[in-house]
C-alpha cells in the first residue's frame, strides 16, 4: 500500500494548459440530425467544433450579440 503514495503523478499532455477562460458545452441531437450535421461539417471541410461555433455565432448575430471565439480550433488533418 505504501507504494501508491510514492507513485509519480502523470504529466499533462503536450499543449494542455490550465485555462479558466473557456467553458465546454454539450448538445443532444437525434441520431439522424447528428449525422446530417456531421456530413455538412465534412462537406464544408470543418471540424465538428468549428461547425458548432459557426452555428452558435449565427444565433448570436441574429440576436445582436458579439460572436463567440473558438479556442479549440485546430487545422484538419
Amino acid at each position: 500500500m505504501s507504494k501508491f503514495n510514492k507513485m509519480k503523478k502523470p504529466d499533462k499532455p503536450a499543449g494542455q494548459t490550465k485555462n479558466t477562460q473557456t467553458k465546454a458545452m454539450q448538445v443532444r441531437l437525434y441520431k439522424t440530425d447528428a449525422i446530417a450535421f456531421s456530413h455538412q461539417a465534412a462537406l464544408n471541410n470543418q471540424s465538428h467544433q468549428d461547425a458548432m461555433v459557426e452555428a452558435v455565432n449565427l444565433y448570436l448575430k441574429k440576436h445582436g450579440e458579439a460572436p463567440a471565439g473558438n479556442p479549440g480550433s485546430r487545422p484538419l488533418s
